[in-house]
């Protein structure tokens, strides 16, 4: 980032989208969704997941072990690990054992705003997502003519109700935290959200596939 101009950061900033300028879970999101495609069309399901873990564990190393990237990895391990000793997943347990991990580590990290963000948003998207969804889809339109095509736009457009719902949920806890924090909050990060995160996954599997060739 110290080869970003400070009013680029500003506008991303002002934007609402920050979080593509930091190396995330959303991005990690992606690394997986690449690796598992490819590892599970030749190894099969169980070592796919073992794959997985290796990889979220490099991932780590390559990354620094930045809080939000060391949250999302522990997950991911957890997650990955239960499939292969056949046991249920809970997030909300594998959240917060991520947590502890980190503050066990350095407990200054509960003040850091990386720690705060990426906390805040995974609580907001566990907990209101399904919320939002249910809301979104069941907008009640009177006239039948309307009624039948608003209908039609919902099931055409789940996806992008989908995308709202994340972004809306996470917004919920962190909105506050960055009032507090920044003294900012804006309403662009809806539109701006539904426009790159599509976008930004491209990218980020692009740029993945170049690494792996350029190695090869």
């Amino acid at each position: 980032t110290e080869y970003i101009e400070e009013d680029i950061i500003e506008n991303f900033s002002e934007s609402g989208i920050s979080h593509i300028l930091a190396v995330s879970g959303l991005h990690i999101t992606y690394i997986v969704f690449l690796v598992t495609n490819i590892s599970n069309w030749i190894f099969g399901k169980r070592y796919c997941k073992i794959i997985n873990i290796f990889v979220l564990i490099m991932y780590m190393f390559i990354t620094g072990f930045c809080i939000s990237v060391v949250r999302a990895c522990i997950m991911g391990i957890l997650a990955n690990g239960a499939f292969v000793f056949n046991r249920k997943n809970d997030t909300i347990n594998s959240m917060a054992i991520s947590a502890l991990l980190i503050l066990l580590n350095n407990p200054y990290s509960l003040e850091s705003i990386s720690f705060l963000l990426s906390y805040g948003g995974t609580i907001g998207i566990i907990f209101f997502k399904d919320t939002i969804i249910k809301i979104l889809m069941n907008i009640k339109v009177k006239n039948k003519k309307w009624k039948y095509i608003f209908i039609k736009i919902q099931n055409k457009f789940l996806p992008i109700i989908d995308m709202l719902s994340v972004t809306l949920s996470a917004q919920i806890v962190i909105g506050p935290i960055i009032l507090v924090k920044f003294n900012n909050i804006g309403i662009a990060f809806i539109i701006t959200n539904l426009l790159l995160n599509p976008l930004i996954g491209i990218i980020v599997l692009g740029g993945m596939i170049q690494i792996i060739v350029s190695f090869i």
